[in-house]
């Protein structure tokens, strides 16, 4: 597990977000379950593909009552986003295509930072996760904890994830974690459920968090590396 602060990420990444302030005024989180966005390529639409609505119903047999959105297009997402803004559900599950520089749509896609515009200042006191092949950057996450300061913490693969594998492990993750957090959940708990997953699966993921205990700074860290490696890239 390696350990990283944002501090060594050009300046230019660190001012894309609003002042604390702006995320005090949103009401805290009250419903402890999974938002699920997604946007699929037209193959996959063809095929019936879904990791998304496989995941859902995954979780209704849980117990539990996720939302499902699956939209196509930008104006579109900009109005789940304000869906799920109003919703108070505590995570946020993205699932779609990526790369290094782009989050990937059904009609078109969109470089980082355009991507994160959609999200400013909608998940104070909740966590995003995001099912979509080569997220897991530090840039892509500063930017996206960037421009929500409340946001507790990122999660998304540091590289590409087998489709017939993502709705399994997500499953898994959310029905132990929820389940076993009814409450508060800690950052902890989620490297504990998520990390072991993660070597079951043999995928690693890139989790994203702020250090509140060290003035909110951004932080990085692998999860599922096989061994506990702390690097401390603090400026000098």
């Amino acid at each position: 597990m390696t350990i990283k602060s944002s501090d060594n990420i050009n300046q230019q990444l660190l001012e894309v977000g609003s002042t604390t302030s702006e995320a005090k005024k949103q009401p805290p989180h009250k419903v402890s379950d999974v938002f699920i966005i997604e946007s699929l390529r037209w193959k996959e639409e063809e095929k019936g593909r879904s990791e998304g609505r496989v995941l859902c119903e995954t979780l209704r047999l849980c117990g539990k009552q996720p939302r499902y959105y699956c939209f196509r297009t930008n104006a579109e997402l900009a109005e789940i986003a304000k869906i799920f803004r109003k919703s108070n559900y505590r995570f946020l599950h993205f699932a779609s295509h990526g790369s290094p520089t782009h989050v990937e749509l059904t009609m078109g896609s969109l470089e980082y930072h355009k991507f994160a515009r959609f999200f400013r200042r909608t998940l104070n006191n909740r966590r995003a996760v995001f099912s979509s092949c080569q997220l897991g950057n530090e840039i892509f996450g500063t930017l996206f904890m960037g421009k929500n300061p409340g946001l507790y913490s990122v999660i998304a693969p540091c590289t590409e994830i087998i489709g017939e594998h993502s709705a399994g492990l997500w499953s898994a993750f959310y029905a132990v974690l929820l389940s076993q957090n009814a409450g508060e959940i800690k950052n902890d708990s989620i490297r504990e459920k998520l990390g072991g997953l993660c070597q079951v699966f043999g995928y690693k993921m890139h989790f994203c968090w702020r250090n509140s205990g060290g003035g909110n700074k951004i932080m990085h860290e692998i999860l599922g590396e096989p061994s506990a490696q702390i690097e401390n890239s603090n400026p000098k």
